[in-house]
């Protein structure tokens, strides 16, 4: 069938190398998915601390003015 593969040997060892390849690319996938989410949180954070800072700056306008 495989003609160019000279035997069972190199056949299981593709097999081991893909394998291999798909668990560090899935490694890498959840890793970079572990990024993203504490990336989205301290955007979150920001977020609210600026809105917290919005409030005071415009409760400080009110009463100065």
């Amino acid at each position: 069938m495989f003609k160019f593969f000279n035997n069972k040997k190199e056949i299981e060892e593709i097999k081991k190398e893909v394998k291999s390849s798909f668990e560090n690319v899935k490694e890498d996938i959840e890793k970079t998915g572990e990024w993203i989410e504490y990336l989205n949180t301290n955007d979150r954070k920001t977020n609210n601390r600026l809105e917290d800072i919005e409030y005071d700056f415009s409760t400080l306008k009110d009463e100065i003015e």
